[in-house]
């Protein structure tokens, strides 16, 4: 299992070698993600409580060893201490931190190091996996991700709402791999990082979950477009944390950035009346502020929007910003999570019947 640790070291091929050379699985937290491409064949996806992929959290949980690399295995990575199991599997632990190591899973081997250093002294010891064994291990993963990839709901929307899920994955397709992704936490973070495919390792997905920094992902997308201005950059946030930050529309317009802003508008603090929802009796709490239009706010500050109503509209919008990048402001209405459930492992639980909160 791979985390963020796994860029701030650059240790992308180093994680690529182990895993061919032992045919070896590769999970990615969400802070993790790029940390091998979806296209490699050891790649697992994402996983833990918040856009972590059925499977892959499946997977986890049956291992007998788990390598984690980089990553605090914390409550949300490990799908609230489902995978790896504190009891039952043997964890081992490479972290930078000598304090981390082993944090969270105290019965764990600990290798205190740099990720790539560590990595590459392990592959110097490793024995190769058999022919059958790759062609095995590969072929079941393709199967696990082809079936999970066949199993997409089409839920009822309400006109003119589109699916968040949808809606990342025409970005995705029209922008490619070139573009920078920041995500703010709601309704953004476990579409993105589970729906946003990686062609090449590297870090083009950043994500804050778990420091509850709601308004992130518009500030933040100033200092990624600056720090690399030939870059595209798209920001996805909501309503509710684009009430937060909404004024660093005007530094983007000022400064004449290329990112394409696309908002999730569900009317609400969508996940924390989720939350309310499923673990306080319904009984919800300032969650329901007044609607803010982005677009005319956008337009305020001198830059384009428009809210978006169907994927055709959609891909027109995001073929011409590829064409051409300049500032844009999407608004799209998407349903509440109430209607239509996100990629939350802890939340399908609940609806089947488990009401025991998940840790975060």
């Amino acid at each position: 299992m791979a985390g963020s640790g796994v860029h701030s070291s650059q240790a992308w091929d180093a994680l690529h070698s182990l895993a061919d050379a032992g045919a070896i699985p590769v999970a990615t937290t969400i802070h993790g993600r790029g940390a091998i491409a979806d296209s490699s064949p050891w790649s697992l996806g994402v996983v833990g409580n918040n856009g972590g992929r059925p499977y892959a959290n499946e997977y986890l949980a049956a291992a007998d060893v788990v390598l984690l690399i980089g990553t605090r295995a914390n409550a949300t990575d490990t799908n609230s201490w489902q995978g790896p199991a504190r009891s039952g599997t043997a964890v081992i632990q490479i972290d930078i931190d000598p304090d981390r190591a082993g944090r969270n899973f105290p019965q764990a081997v600990r290798l205190v190091g740099d990720a790539r250093t560590v990595l590459g002294q392990l592959a110097e010891h490793l024995r190769p996996a058999s022919e059958s064994v790759r062609e095995a291990r590969a072929h079941d993963l393709r199967e696990r991700r082809s079936e999970w990839e066949r199993e997409r709901d089409s839920p009822d929307l309400a006109p003119g709402q589109l699916l968040p899920r949808d809606v990342v994955e025409v970005v995705d397709q029209v922008l490619g791999h070139a573009a920078l992704w920041v995500a703010d936490p709601g309704t953004p973070t476990p579409n993105v990082a589970t729906f946003r495919r990686i062609q090449e390792a590297g870090r083009t997905v950043v994500i804050p979950r778990g420091h509850g920094p709601m308004g992130y992902a518009i500030p933040a997308a100033v200092g990624m477009s600056v720090a690399q201005p030939d870059t595209p950059v798209v920001s996805v946030t909501a309503d509710g944390s684009f009430a937060m930050a909404c004024g660093e529309l005007e530094t983007v317009s000022r400064l004449d950035l290329p990112i394409l802003f696309v908002q999730f508008t569900n009317h609400s603090l969508g996940w924390i009346k989720m939350l309310q929802h499923l673990y306080s009796g319904r009984r919800y709490f300032g969650v329901d502020p007044g609607t803010i239009d982005a677009v005319k706010v956008a337009e305020a500050c001198g830059i384009r929007g428009e809210r978006v109503t169907s994927i055709d509209r959609l891909r027109e919008l995001v073929s011409e910003f590829a064409h051409d990048p300049k500032t844009l402001y999407i608004d799209v209405e998407v349903p509440h999570m109430i209607d239509v459930l996100p990629p939350v492992p802890a939340w399908e639980a609940s609806l089947a019947g488990t009401s025991e909160r998940p840790v975060y």
